[in-house]
């Protein structure tokens, strides 16, 4: 494990201790995500002797691993510590792994089901974060399911050691519960506004540029960006689309009308309204005087008649059946400019030839391609698999489709906050970088495989808690303030009957376990 996972883990701790308000209770979450971490990365060092993983899979599972894990445990103690002021510790640890177990599990399907849509894209770098992202939460998962309650069983009311000394106890009237009650009493107006206000705040990705990030994503004083720079400068004039001419008449370079080709070819090339420089075998020759009859006799020779010094070169732009033409532009191979001219190249069909374009700009078009036409089926199978896993959890047809619809809302104001940051620089001095003028192609494809399921985890959270409360109590308006209060951090008040404590537990007579081997499914009434 790095020293900044260690680091990170630190910082998190202090978060979380005044959260919970102890010590003990912070620890737990932090020791499931990096035992989770941990076994993670030796099951993804296991699987990379039959799988090809990216190097960026070890990154993912040590920043899954800490959120996720984190997220899980927090579930899981808060509602230990809440089960724990009406029941003695063995029935806490019951109800909790009933309760809050059943929302992460699902949870956890919710997330891998959004990481799975990474498996549909043929790109290794894009599978490798699916894999070993649904690796590390189905530990994750199990983890939560196991782990945690062996600890809270050890720990017991020593969970709320080490209590901060100005932790005040919280009462039910929260704010969450009052922002609840005031989101309810003008629902429809703050629907519609919050609607538009994520759309609004979506609405710069409808100008997003695609690009490849390359050594101009580092420091100025970086050794590979000063000798990429030195390269640019002196020896590279531009990008270079690359275009390989394989000709299909069986004469090849030798025939005088094929050399006419490529000399045409060349010409249109040159007229192109960025094109600097145009080098070809008739760009080469031509400037020495020679004719298309005269490069075609040359060229049956394999160039055996020119000179030593350019035979090699020549040889470079020509063979038996192909030739090679580059087209310099003084333009960035992340421009639309450079772009446009590929597609404009390639739509170019001259007779007795084929045309395959190469280059960084044609790299950059077809991998943006490949991406984002597989990425419509990556969204649909995402969505759908998570409605079916809502459905299963809920049983209801209406709470996974408003689930499903509010992430998107959320995804598309990333999306539009992504853009108005990262490709149009805003805030870029606060933030300390240098903007490109364009979006990572893959940035987008990773956000919504993983948002989408990160995301649902508190969806899950918020919507099982109200369920509970709803069939509880059968009020909605209360369920849901209920729900959001305790989801987000606020506390019941303690109950007013009095509690067994652990050392009389094992007395039946002061409090024995009810017919049929469960607990009820509520707190004892105040």
């Amino acid at each position: 494990m790095s020293l900044r996972t260690i680091r990170w883990g630190a910082l998190v701790l202090g978060v979380l201790v005044i959260v919970f308000g102890a010590v003990v209770a912070a620890g737990v979450p932090l020791l499931l995500a990096f035992m989770s971490i941990s076994v993670a990365l030796a099951a993804l060092f296991g699987l990379s002797y039959v799988l090809d993983l990216s190097v960026f899979v070890t990154n993912i599972a040590t920043m899954l691993g800490l959120g996720i894990g984190i997220d899980y445990s927090l579930l899981m103690v808060s509602r230990f510590r809440e089960e724990l002021r009406s029941k003695p510790v063995e029935a806490a640890i019951e109800a909790t792994v009933a309760r809050a177990g059943k929302a992460i599990l699902f949870s956890g399907l919710a997330v891998m089901v959004g990481l799975s849509g990474l498996l549909l894209f043929e790109m290794n770098a894009l599978r490798s974060i699916g894999i070993g992202g649904m690796v590390v939460v189905a530990l994750l998962v199990i983890g939560a399911m196991t782990l945690v309650p062996a600890i809270l069983s050890v720990l017991g009311r020593r969970i709320d050691w080490l209590t901060l000394p100005l932790r005040k106890s919280s009462s039910g009237g929260t704010a969450w519960g009052r922002l609840a009650h005031f989101v309810m009493r003008f629902s429809v107006p703050l629907l519609i506004l919050t609607v538009g206000l994520l759309l609004l705040l979506g609405s710069p990705f409808l100008r997003v540029r695609f690009g490849v990030p390359g050594a101009d994503v580092l420091p100025t004083d970086a050794p590979s960006r000063e000798g990429m720079d030195l390269l640019q400068a002196r020896f590279v004039r531009g990008a270079m689309p690359a275009v390989v001419v394989t000709l299909t008449d069986p004469e090849g370079i030798g025939k005088p009308a094929n050399i006419e080709l490529i000399d045409s070819l060349s010409r249109k090339l040159a007229a192109g309204a960025h094109v600097s420089q145009v080098t070809s075998l008739t760009t080469v020759l031509g400037e020495q005087g020679l004719s298309a009859g005269q490069i075609a006799k040359l060229a049956e020779t394999g160039f055996a008649l020119a000179p030593p010094e350019s035979r090699r070169a020549l040889g470079a732009l020509a063979t038996k059946n192909t030739a090679l033409v580059l087209a310099e532009a003084p333009l960035s191979r992340n421009s639309p400019e450079l772009q446009q001219m590929v597609k404009e190249i390639r739509a170019l069909r001259p007779q007795g030839v084929e045309l395959h374009v190469g280059g960084e700009a044609a790299v950059l078009l077809d991998f943006v391609n490949a991406v984002y036409g597989t990425f419509p089926w990556t969204v649909l199978l995402v969505m759908g698999a998570t409605y079916v896993t809502l459905l299963f959890l809920f049983g209801s047809l209406v709470l996974p489709l408003k689930a499903v619809l509010m992430n998107l809302l959320s995804i598309t104001a990333a999306y539009g906050a992504l853009v108005f940051i990262f490709q149009d620089g805003h805030l870029s001095g606060q933030l300390g970088f240098q903007p490109l003028g364009f979006v990572d192609a893959t940035v987008p494809v990773l956000m919504f495989c993983m948002l989408f399921g990160l995301s649902m985890d508190y969806e899950v959270f918020l919507l099982s808690r109200i369920r509970e409360a709803w069939q509880r109590t059968g009020d909605n308006v209360g369920s849901v303030a209920e729900g959001l209060q305790r989801t987000g951090g606020g506390k019941s008040p303690r109950p007013a009957v009095p509690v067994a404590s652990d050392r009389t537990r094992t007395s039946p007579a002061r409090y024995s376990r009810p017919r049929g081997g469960r607990w009820p499914s509520r707190s004892p009434p105040g």
